[in-house]
């Protein structure tokens, strides 16, 4: 039986195929990151990427890039493109797909 503390809590035990509040926290901070690193969008996108989820495979970092490369290259435009809440949404959403996808 669970002590009475953990009661009222969800089972949050950790998997590694689990989506969790802070990978989404972070897939929305990916523009700002984007932004403020340099080198060319791919470079930028791959360090960011490396940087928020280190532990996860090549593969998986990989697609990541593939579904975040179209949302955050625009960024870098001279149009000045601006980080919207629909751009951070839009990374969350990405992540997470890309998070899900498991080497098998």
């Amino acid at each position: 039986m669970e002590p009475a503390s953990n009661a009222s809590r969800p089972h949050t035990t950790r998997h590694t195929d689990e989506i969790t509040a802070r990978d989404r926290s972070r897939a929305r901070r990916l523009p700002e990151e984007f932004l403020a690193s340099s080198g060319s969008a791919m470079d930028r996108l791959s360090k960011v990427i490396r940087h928020a989820w280190p532990r996860h495979p090549l593969p998986i970092r990989a697609a990541m890039a593939e579904m975040l490369l179209p949302l955050l290259a625009p960024l870098l435009t001279s149009d000045g493109m601006a980080v919207t809440q629909q751009v951070r949404n839009d990374c969350e959403e990405a992540a997470v797909q890309g998070l899900q996808i498991r080497a098998h």
